[in-house]
């Protein structure tokens, strides 16, 4: 059974429509294939810079706030350092003048010890009196060790642990965004969206 060339003719131009539809329509899907990747590439792509600008900026305030504390914590040890190394050093130089005073006194005393009979006389009489102007049983009070501040730094480590959970637990990925306003209009009563 053989086809009429006219009816095979008007069968051929209809399949000839009927495939230039199906192309233009998988032309059509293919470019919205096309651009479905490129929504996801790009999206991917600006979400992988948000991420990290977010990171880069939280690593820079973490720092200069941690920076801030150590600069306060040191600052402190600063002040008590200060304060109370203070009275040590004005015994310290209380000592050390006892100490030359001593070896002054005790060079004299032997010089005069050592002298002639009518030379000792004056000098043993000048080392007595001044010696005897000198307290020599009166000794400064040193502080014990357990008097004296012993600084140290009470750090508490579970402030990582901390940290650690709440960074693990920060931000998240989505594939469908939020619903995002681009524009509002305010109205009485209510707001146009």
């Amino acid at each position: 059974m053989e086809l009429e060339p006219e009816l095979l003719l008007q069968e051929a131009r209809g399949n000839v429509e009927a495939a230039q539809s199906y192309r233009r329509e998988l032309s059509h899907r293919l470019q919205g294939l096309r651009e479905a990747q490129r929504q996801i590439k790009d999206s991917a792509s600006q979400t992988r810079d948000v991420l990290k600008q977010h990171f880069n900026d939280l690593k820079g305030t973490l720092g200069k706030l941690l920076d801030e504390r150590l600069v306060t914590l040191l600052q402190e040890v600063d002040t008590i350092e200060q304060e109370t190394i203070k009275p040590l050093d004005d015994c310290q130089k209380l000592i050390e003048h006892g100490v030359n005073t001593a070896e002054d006194l005790v060079r004299e005393g032997e010089i005069a010890i050592l002298g002639g009979i009518e030379e000792q006389n004056e000098k043993l009489w000048s080392f007595t009196k001044k010696a005897s102007h000198i307290q020599l049983d009166s000794l400064p009070e040193v502080p014990l060790l357990v008097d004296v501040p012993c600084l140290s730094a009470q750090l508490d480590d579970s402030i990582l642990n901390i940290v650690k959970d709440h960074i693990f637990k920060h931000g998240t990925v989505a594939s469908c965004p939020p619903v995002q306003i681009e524009e509002l209009i305010e109205k009485p009563g209510g707001i146009i969206i």
